[in-house]
């Protein structure tokens, strides 16, 4: 059993320095470090918050929570 979980942690380790892994890392950086961005993630999200609130009281969302 330990050769697996050591198969594992080699594969985690491969993936976590593959390219692939660096440019998701740095688009991630990126993007926290994009201000307008950050701005459109936190009105989507209370969007969204809206939307989900008012379908669970069995209400229509606002015309502006949609648009």
């Amino acid at each position: 059993m330990s050769t697996i979980i050591e198969k594992a942690h080699e594969l985690g380790q491969a993936l976590s320095e593959s390219d692939e892994a660096v440019v998701l890392h740095t688009a991630e950086i990126n993007l926290e470090q994009d201000q307008e961005a950050q701005a459109l993630i936190t009105d989507f999200q209370a969007r969204h918050k809206r939307i989900q609130e008012a379908e669970q009281a069995n209400q229509e969302a606002s015309v502006e929570d949609w648009n």
